[in-house]
């Protein structure tokens, strides 16, 4: 049988020695256009195993490409009366979600690729 975390104590040991994430910024405050892509990345979120080592959650992040992506996503900058056009793109494990549900969703779908 797998014993159960002790969160409270796992709390009192690291609480806030994780710094808070700062989101990185796209600069928008000269008007452009910005597709930001969705995808999973694996992300430390202050959360750690009983022996005091960091755990990593997949999380789905937000980012202009691969190797840009990060959770949170970024802020984007932009100033009054100027547009900016934005675009999003998810990168989607379909292969897995088809494996887990109705596969008729999954022949009526579009590529995401």
């Amino acid at each position: 049988m797998v014993a159960l975390l002790d969160g409270q104590t796992l709390f009192d040991q690291h609480k806030f020695q994780s710094a808070l994430p700062i989101p990185k910024v796209i600069d928008g405050t000269h008007g452009r256009h910005i597709t930001l892509q969705a995808r999973e990345i694996s992300e430390f979120l202050g959360l750690y195993d009983p022996d005091g080592d960091p755990l990593y959650t997949t999380v789905w992040g937000y980012g202009t490409g691969a190797g840009n992506t990060s959770y949170p996503g970024p802020t984007i900058l932009a100033s009054e009366g100027i547009p900016i056009t934005s675009a999003g793109r998810i990168s989607f494990p379909w292969d897995i979600f088809c494996r887990s549900i109705r596969r008729s969703i999954c022949r009526n779908r579009r590529s995401t690729r």
